[in-house]
Parts: C-alpha cells; sequence; structure tokens
C-alpha cells in the first residue's frame, strides 16, 4: 500500500500519492446519490 492524502475541496476530491506526489485518482461527489445504505436495520442474531 501507498501513502496517499485527499484533498478535498467542496464536491472535488483528488487523492495524491504523497511520496511521489503522482495523481492517483480525482472524482466529484453526486449530491443526487446516496454512497451509504440508509435504514437497512441491523441483522437478526
Amino acid at each position: 500500500m501507498r501513502p496517499g492524502a485527499a484533498l478535498i475541496h467542496g464536491l472535488h476530491i483528488t487523492v495524491i500519492d504523497t511520496t511521489t506526489g503522482k495523481l492517483i485518482r480525482q472524482l466529484t461527489l453526486d449530491t443526487t446519490r446516496r454512497y451509504q445504505p440508509q435504514n437497512q436495520g441491523l441483522p437478526e442474531p
């Protein structure tokens, strides 16, 4: 695994390798999308 950092500005995210400065990924969050499950309840024991 390589060390990285996420640079966040509003909805825009840039992920870079902190050793080399190389760009790993750029993305923009979509405010109309749910990224996490909502109210799915707890599983039965």
